[in-house]
């Protein structure tokens, strides 16, 4: 029973997985394109994130599952899940990437500038990097939230955790036990993810201020 669940909790960790890459890089191109001077990119970007954010994840599962098939695009079953998840989960980090790049200084962007970039390497080389590591902790719980919403696996008939157990439920009629197990993994994944993000912030918020007393002494006469 032990080695089915875990079964099902790799092909929830996968599934979680390539969805937070794909939502990730996604979410950074959706974050340039909201913040580019170009309407073009800016318009079509700003309109994604704010429909797909009403959106709920499961319609969008449902999209896929029965919607696509008519019109010739039936996806494997794996992806009948990723992508609705990447889908919806790109417009969360398309925002959290807006946050962090709006949050360091534009000095940054005018050095890049001033040094020959074009707008697009400074943006990709010199500010890119400072937002996202200040953005980790935010990104750290984001994740947190996709993988509890892998469970939404059960509708397509995915095997991942939930719908591992619902099936091994039916086979040893230990309802009430088995589902106590699978919330009892599922609390102790994401309570290390909001204790992975919590360090985060953490260090980031004495980050600067061990800078500054390691800064003070050289400013002395």
């Amino acid at each position: 029973m032990w080695g089915y669940l875990l079964e099902g909790l790799r092909s929830t960790l996968y599934a979680a997985a390539v969805s937070i890459v794909l939502a990730t890089a996604a979410g950074v191109a959706l974050a340039l394109g909201r913040l580019s001077p170009a309407r073009w990119l800016r318009v079509p970007s700003a309109a994604y994130v704010e429909i797909v954010r009403t959106v709920p994840a499961l319609l969008l599962v449902y999209i896929v599952l029965f919607a696509l098939p008519k019109y010739g695009l039936d996806l494997p079953l794996f992806w009948k899940l990723v992508v609705p998840l990447s889908v919806s989960n790109a417009a969360a980090f398309a925002e959290i990437f807006r946050a962090g790049i709006r949050s360091v200084e534009r000095g940054q962007l005018e050095a890049g500038l001033a040094l020959g970039l074009t707008r697009g390497r400074a943006m990709r080389l010199v500010v890119l990097p400072q937002a996202a590591r200040r953005v980790l902790p935010s990104l750290v719980s984001q994740s947190a939230g996709l993988l509890k919403d892998t469970s939404l696996g059960y509708v397509v008939s995915y095997a991942e955790l939930l719908y591992s157990g619902k099936v091994l439920a039916n086979y040893n009629h230990l309802l009430i036990q088995t589902y106590l197990v699978i919330a009892l993994i599922y609390l102790v994944i994401n309570a290390s993810l909001a204790k992975l993000a919590r360090t985060l912030e953490a260090r980031q918020r004495t980050r600067p201020s061990r800078a500054v007393r390691e800064a003070a002494p050289a400013a002395r006469p």
